[in-house]
């Protein structure tokens, strides 16, 4: 009998879960769908802004699902990125609107399910970086890496990120004591050339810009393995540099295809 008197409880608890996670999802929707109507720069300023608050709460709260938010950023040509860490103990979000203004959020699940912002940045902070993952490296640890885009050259960047009395701290964690791990390549390369044609005696210009994938940083958690390729100038050749997380570090030096 005692059973039977908990489940009215039960089943109202459930809804209101429910319903706070549809009310929560709706009001960013209902903002994103405002945003898109929208013919004023100022107007569409506000409710960006408007939307990170919200989003911020959403991301903290004990029911985050974002599917529906990122069905509509589709649509907009926005940008959302999840990454969970391997025991979903850090949770990172990166969202862009236009590819340009970039929010990135780091959070730490609690004993209750809800989950505390530890890392944040915006585009007050002049970086067109975005997260992409996160990875354990151990309680206290994670591994984060990000990555920015310009208009030939992209670059991916590993940060070692200690958690510890509810503060963030970059950790000096690659070769030469260095806070972070940059890894540039080309994108996009002018690749044309002139060839005479032999009709009119003329040079003409041919090829043009050719795009590229960038070197991407990997990591393995099970190996605890971090690593990149490149292709060593003198002959061509592919190369791997690697190294396993020791002592809190990751004996690895940064790369730069430009130079």
């Amino acid at each position: 009998m005692k059973t039977l008197k908990l489940l009215p409880i039960i089943v109202v608890l459930l809804c209101q879960n429910i319903y706070a996670q549809q009310t929560s999802r709706d009001k960013l929707i209902e903002i994103l769908d405002k945003y898109e109507i929208s013919d004023k720069n100022e107007e569409k300023d506000s409710l960006w802004l408007l939307f990170t608050e919200e989003f911020e709460k959403k991301i903290q709260s004990s029911q985050c699902d974002l599917e529906a938010v990122k069905n509509k950023f589709d649509t907009l040509n926005f940008r959302l990125i999840q990454s969970y860490s391997e025991t979903n103990t850090f949770k990172s979000y990166s969202i862009s609107r236009n590819y340009f203004d970039t929010w990135n959020y780091v959070t730490k699940t609690s004993t209750d399910n809800t989950h505390e912002v530890i890392l944040k940045n915006d585009d007050k902070d002049e970086s067109m970086e975005y997260n992409i993952e996160i990875h354990d490296l151990n309680p206290n640890e994670f591994l984060l890496l990000s990555r920015s885009d310009d208009m030939s050259f992209s670059y991916y960047s590993a940060y070692v990120m200690k958690y510890e009395d509810h503060y963030v701290i970059r950790t000096d964690a690659f070769k030469d004591k260095q806070d972070v791990l940059i890894v540039h390549s080309w994108t996009n390369l002018d690749e044309s050339y002139s060839v005479k044609n032999p009709a009119t005696g003329l040079y003409e210009i041919q090829g043009g810009i050719k795009s590229y994938e960038p070197i991407k940083i990997d990591f393995n958690y099970k190996t605890k393995m971090l690593s990149y390729p490149f292709y060593r100038l003198k002959d061509g050749k592919k190369m791997i540099r690697k190294a396993k997380y020791r002592n809190h570090q990751f004996n690895l030096e940064s790369y730069d295809q430009r130079e």
